[in-house]
C-alpha cells in the first residue's frame, strides 16, 4: 500500500491547476498527432497536385500518416482524464482515469457497449471522468483511514479498482446524455437551417468552437458535410472558418498578451499556424481545459463572426475540415482569410480582456509539486 499512498499529492494545488497540468500532460501526443495529420494533407497535395482531392487519404504515404495521426488522436481523451485523475488522487486513480477516458472517447453507453460516435463527450467528459476517478480515490482512502486501524493492510488493487468502478459508472451516464444532446442538436440544426441561414451559421459557429471533439462539434461537422452534397459548400466554409479561430487566436494572444501565459504555453501555441492551415483544432484543448470560459467565450464570439462573414462573402469549401487548404483553389481564399482574421481579432482582444496576468508563483512550489505528484519518474 505504501507505493500507492495518495498523500504524495500536494494539497495546496487548486482544482484548476490540477486540471491544467492534466490537460497539458497530453501536449506531446497532440503535437505528434497534429503534425502527422498535417503532413498527410500536405503530402496529398504534393503528390496529386489537386487540392480538392487532398483529404489526407489519397496516396499511400498520406494514408499511413493520416491513419497513424488518427490513432494517436484517440489517445488524447484517456491521457487527459488519466492525467487529471493522477494529479488529484495519485497513482491509484490513474487506472480509473485511463480506462474511463478510453470509454469516453469511444462513446460507450449501456446500449452501445462497443462505442458510438454520436455519444462521444469530448474534452469536457474526459475532464469530468478524471475528476471523478481522482476524488473518489481520495474519498475511499480517507474512509479507509477512519475505519481501519492499519489502512496499509488494504490490498493494493482496491483503490485502483474503486477508481475504475467510479469512472466507468460516470462514463455510462455522461455518454448517454451526450447521445441525447447529439440527437437534439441534429433536430435543431435541421429546423434552423430551413428557417434562416445566418442563424444557422451562428449556431454552427457556437457548436464548433465551444465543444471541440464533443457531441455538439460532431453534430455540426456531420451537418456541414451533408450540406456539401446539396451544393451548400458555404456552410462547410463557415464552420471551417469558425474552427480556425480558437487556435489562431490563442497563438496571437500568447504574443500580444505574453504576460497572461506561461513560457510553456507560449511555446506550445506556436503549433497553431500549421494546424489552422490543415483544419486541426485539437491544439486548443489544453487551453480550453485550463482557462475554461476565459478562452471558450472569446472563441465562440470570434467563431460566430467568422462564420457569418463567410456566409456574407459566399465562401466555398472544396472538402470537409481542411482548414485553409480546403479553400485554396475555390476562388474564396482572400475573403475566407479576411473572415477568419476578423474573428481572430475579436477573439484575441476578448482573451486579453478576460485573462489575468500570471502571478509570480514560485518555481520551487511548482517543481516540488511536479516531483511529488508524479512518482516513479512519470
Amino acid at each position: 500500500m505504501e507505493s500507492f499512498n495518495i498523500d504524495i499529492v500536494n494539497k495546496n494545488i487548486s482544482i484548476r491547476e490540477r486540471i491544467s497540468k492534466g490537460a497539458f500532460a497530453c501536449v506531446p501526443v497532440i503535437i505528434i498527432g497534429a503534425l502527422l495529420l498535417s503532413s498527410a494533407y500536405i503530402t496529398d497535395i504534393i503528390f496529386t497536385g489537386k487540392i480538392e482531392l487532398s483529404i489526407g487519404e489519397t496516396v499511400p504515404v498520406a494514408k499511413i500518416l493520416y491513419g497513424t495521426g488518427t490513432v494517436i488522436n484517440r489517445l488524447i481523451s484517456p491521457l487527459v482524464s488519466g492525467a487529471v485523475a493522477l494529479f488529484i488522487g495519485g497513482v491509484p486513480a490513474l487506472a480509473g482515469g485511463l480506462i474511463g477516458g478510453m470509454l469516453t472517447g469511444m462513446g460507450v453507453t449501456y446500449y452501445f457497449s462497443s462505442g458510438n460516435t454520436s455519444a462521444v463527450t469530448g474534452i469536457y467528459g474526459s475532464i469530468l471522468v478524471g475528476l471523478i476517478a481522482g476524488y473518489s480515490t481520495r474519498l475511499f482512502s480517507n474512509l479507509s483511514k477512519l475505519a481501519l486501524k492499519k489502512p496499509s493492510d488494504i490490498p493494493s488493487y482496491i483503490l485502483p479498482g474503486f477508481a475504475v468502478l467510479a469512472s466507468c459508472s460516470t462514463v455510462f451516464i455522461i455518454d448517454a446524455l451526450a447521445q441525447i444532446i447529439n440527437s437534439l442538436s441534429a433536430i435543431l440544426l435541421a429546423a434552423v437551417g430551413d428557417f434562416s441561414k445566418p442563424l444557422l451559421c451562428i449556431l454552427l459557429g457556437v457548436m464548433i468552437t465551444a465543444d471541440i471533439g464533443g457531441p455538439l462539434y460532431l453534430s455540426a461537422l456531420v451537418y456541414s458535410v451533408a450540406s456539401i452534397a446539396t451544393n451548400e459548400s458555404v456552410i462547410m466554409a463557415s464552420i471551417t472558418a469558425a474552427g480556425c479561430v480558437p487556435v489562431l487566436s490563442i497563438f496571437f494572444a500568447t504574443i500580444v498578451f505574453k504576460n497572461k501565459f506561461t513560457k510553456k504555453e507560449r511555446s506550445y501555441s506556436r503549433l497553431s499556424i500549421p494546424c489552422a492551415l490543415c483544419g486541426i483544432n485539437q491544439v486548443a484543448i489544453p487551453f480550453y481545459a485550463t482557462y475554461l470560459h476565459r478562452i471558450i467565450l472569446p472563441s465562440v464570439a470570434g467563431g460566430c463572426v467568422s462564420s457569418l462573414l463567410c456566409l456574407l462573402f459566399d465562401c466555398k469549401a472544396l472538402f470537409p475540415q481542411g482548414g485553409f487548404l480546403s479553400i485554396t483553389g475555390s476562388g474564396s481564399f482572400l475573403l475566407f482569410t479576411l473572415s477568419v482574421l476578423c474573428g481572430v481579432l475579436i477573439c484575441t482582444a476578448l482573451i486579453g480582456l478576460l485573462l489575468e496576468d500570471k502571478e509570480n508563483t514560485s518555481e520551487e512550489a511548482v517543481k516540488s509539486y511536479s516531483a511529488t505528484a508524479l512518482p516513479y519518474g512519470l
